[in-house]
Formats: structure tokens, C-alpha cells, sequence
């Protein structure tokens, strides 16, 4: 999605983005980056060394492959604590835990911004599991994009770098099958 096309989404509605997140950061500061939502829902596994230390841990703990370790997400994206929350998931490979999360989420979202804030639901970071509940989540949602980074694949293991958010056409799971 382009920037104009995301500045013209914005100028009626809030704009708000859902991301799943893992042990790589720079997929989510790159989403949060490019989009520039208005809030954001970290979706994190919880515990001593869960995925939410990575969003605002003090010190570094963002320590990608290969390269020096880096501030946590909010501070390279440069979010203040007033535009997003954490949202743990203390089981994050039980679909039925993630999706009950997610779905808790959708009520939290109801109820704080109404039913017309544009949602973008990005499921780049995170287990498999979460990141299946909440494109699940999105594709039950009518009013939800689903988003995923790409970038260039050298390996089987992850993309390296250059990743970008893509919008995927959920309606064309819909109309398919």
C-alpha cells in the first residue's frame, strides 16, 4: 500500500494497527514506519523472556543475525506510550488461547475506538500460531486488512532485510473458494 493511498485512509479514520511479534524487530519498525498508524497493539508472548521485551525493554534487546544489538521497537519507531499497548498471549502456540486473545482484543478495540477506526492486522512477527489466530481474527472482521512483509528471501531460514509491508486481498480467499 502506498503512502497516499494510507494518508488518504487516515484523514477520516483512526488508523490502527495490530501486529504479531517475535524475535525479529525490524519487520514490525518497518511496518509501524511505513504505515504511521495512530495506535498500536503489540500482540506479544508473555513471561521473563517473551516477545514483549522486544517492544519496550530498556537497554537493546532488539539483536538481530549479524548485526549489533538496537533500542527496543517503540523507540526506533518513535511511538509514545500513548500510541500503543502491549497485548500478551501466555500460551502462544495454542490457537485456541491466541484466537480468545484476539478476539478479547476485537471487543477492546469496540469499545475504545467504536466500530469505525480503519484496522490493519499484520501477522509478519510472532509464532505461527498467533500469527494464524489473528489472520484468522482479520479475515472474520469485515472491516480489517490483512498485511504482511515481504522483502527479499536468501535463504529458507527469514528475509534478511529491505522487507516492506504488502496489503493482501483477503477477498480473494472469499471469492476463490
Amino acid at each position: 500500500m502506498t503512502k497516499e493511498i494510507i494518508n488518504v485512509r487516515r484523514k477520516n479514520k483512526m488508523d490502527i494497527l495490530i501486529t504479531t511479534v517475535g524475535s525479529s524487530c525490524e519487520p514490525i519498525v518497518n511496518a509501524i514506519k511505513t504505515r504511521k498508524p495512530d495506535f498500536v497493539y503489540f500482540v506479544c508472548s508473555s513471561g521473563k523472556n517473551g516477545s514483549w521485551m522486544s517492544v519496550e525493554a530498556k537497554g537493546k534487546p532488539c539483536q538481530e543475525r549479524d548485526k549489533p544489538p538496537l533500542p527496543n521497537i517503540v523507540s526506533q519507531a518513535g511511538l509514545t506510550s500513548e500510541q500503543y499497548k502491549i497485548w500478551l498471549i501466555d500460551d502462544p502456540d495454542n490457537l485456541a488461547h491466541c484466537y480468545d486473545r484476539l478476539m478479547k482484543l476485537g471487543h477492546e478495540l469496540k469499545d475504545q475506538f467504536g466500530k469505525t477506526p480503519n484496522i490493519t492486522a499484520n501477522y509478519t512477527g510472532g509464532t505461527k500460531t498467533m500469527s494464524v489466530a489473528l489472520c484468522l481474527m482479520a479475515l472474520n472482521q469485515e472491516n480489517w486488512d490483512l498485511e504482511l512483509n515481504k522483502g527479499p528471501r536468501v535463504d529458507l531460514i527469514k528475509v534478511k532485510t529491505g522487507d516492506v509491508p504488502i496489503l493482501m486481498h483477503k477477498w480473494e480467499i472469499f471469492v476463490e473458494h
